[in-house]
C-alpha cells in the first residue's frame, strides 16, 4: 500500500485542527492508524513513508509546517544581542514593563505533597510541560534511564522539602526496559534519598500502563526485543511479548492523565483554590507597582 497525498493531507491537517498545540510526526502516524481514521496498520511499516509525504506536502505549503514540531534538536547561542548600551537600557525597560504578567504564587506550601513529573521520551516534553506549568510542577525528561548525576541533583533539590511526601510521577514506554525504569528510579530514590534524610520519596507510574492501553485500545508499536534483559521477567508479568509507545497516546488523553495524577496530590483544594484567586489579585497590584517604577525611570 503507497501512502495516497490526496487522502493523507487532508487527515493530517484534520488532526491537527484538533488540537491547539503542536504534534511530532510520531504522534501524527499514530493517530493516523487509529480510530477514527485506521488508514493503516503497524504492520504496514509507513512512518519513514510519511515522514518523506510530510516533509514533501510541508515545502508544497498544503501542511502548515509550523503545526508540526521537532521536539529532539534545539538551537543555542548566536549573535542577538544589542546594538548599543542605549538598546540594551531599552530592552531591559522593556522587560521590567511585561515583567508582572510572570507574576506567580508558589502554591504547593499549604500541600502535604511535593511533586514532580519525570517522563521518559522528550518527543512528549513540551506538552507535559505545557500541563504541569499549570500546577507548579517541576518537568524532567530522563531520555532513557535515569542517570546516577540527576537522580542525585534531585535528591539535593528535594531536601528542602523533607517535612513533605514527596512523589515522582513517572511516564515512559509500555516495554521491558520502559517498565524497568520505573522500578529503577524507585530504587535508586530510596537509596540516595535514604542517604540524605530523605526515605519517603515515592515514584508512580502513571503511563503507559496496561489498563490505559486495553482502556484507550493503543495501538501497539511491535515486539519487545528478546536481547532486552527485562525481557523474560515481562512476559511473565503481562503474559504478553508486545509494547506500546507513549507517542501511540492521543494527545489530549496524555494530557487528562498527567491533570487527574497531579490533582490527585492537591489534598487541601480550599487553599489551592484560594491561592489561585490571590494570584489574580496580586498581579494586579504588581501591574500597577512596576508601572510605578517604570514612570520614575522613565523621568528625564
Amino acid at each position: 500500500m503507497r501512502l495516497n497525498h490526496k487522502v493523507v493531507v487532508p487527515l493530517v491537517n484534520e488532526i491537527l485542527d484538533e488540537y491547539d498545540f503542536k504534534l511530532t510526526i510520531r504522534q501524527i502516524y499514530y493517530r493516523l492508524m487509529s480510530h477514527p481514521y485506521n488508514y493503516f496498520s503497524v504492520r504496514d511499516k509507513k512512518y519513514h513513508s510519511l515522514i518523506q509525504m510530510l516533509r514533501r506536502e510541508r515545502e508544497n505549503g498544503t501542511i502548515d509546517w509550523h503545526r508540526i514540531e521537532d521536539r529532539h534538536r534545539s538551537t543555542h547561542g548566536g549573535d542577538d544581542y544589542f546594538d548599543s548600551p542605549d538598546d540594551f537600557i531599552n530592552v531591559l525597560k522593556g522587560t521590567i514593563r511585561e515583567s508582572w504578567k510572570g507574576y506567580i504564587r508558589t502554591m504547593w506550601d499549604d500541600q502535604n505533597y511535593k511533586v514532580e513529573l519525570w517522563i521518559e521520551k522528550d518527543a512528549e516534553s513540551s506538552l507535559a510541560i505545557q500541563v504541569a506549568d499549570n500546577y507548579n510542577v517541576l518537568v524532567f525528561t530522563t531520555k532513557g534511564p535515569s542517570s546516577l548525576t540527576w537522580v542525585k541533583l534531585a535528591v539535593e533539590r528535594l531536601v528542602e522539602f523533607a517535612n513533605k511526601e514527596i512523589v515522582i510521577l513517572h511516564f515512559g514506554d509500555h516495554d521491558p526496559s520502559g517498565i524497568m525504569m520505573s522500578r529503577d528510579l524507585q530504587r535508586r530514590f530510596s537509596r540516595y534519598g535514604a542517604e540524605e534524610g530523605l526515605e519517603h520519596i515515592r515514584v508512580k507510574r502513571i503511563g503507559l500502563n496496561m489498563d490505559q492501553i486495553d482502556e484507550l485500545n493503543l495501538i501497539s508499536s511491535g515486539k519487545a526485543k528478546r536481547t532486552d534483559p527485562n525481557f523474560n521477567a515481562y512476559i511473565k508479568e503481562f503474559g504478553t511479548d508486545e509494547v506500546w509507545e507513549m507517542d501511540a497516546l492521543p494527545p489530549d488523553e496524555l494530557k487528562s492523565i498527567i491533570v487527574k495524577s497531579i490533582n490527585k496530590y492537591v489534598n487541601n483544594k480550599e487553599r489551592w483554590n484560594e491561592k489561585i484567586k490571590e494570584t489574580s489579585e496580586e498581579k494586579v497590584e504588581v501591574k500597577k507597582k512596576v508601572s510605578e517604577m517604570m514612570s520614575k525611570l522613565d523621568k528625564p
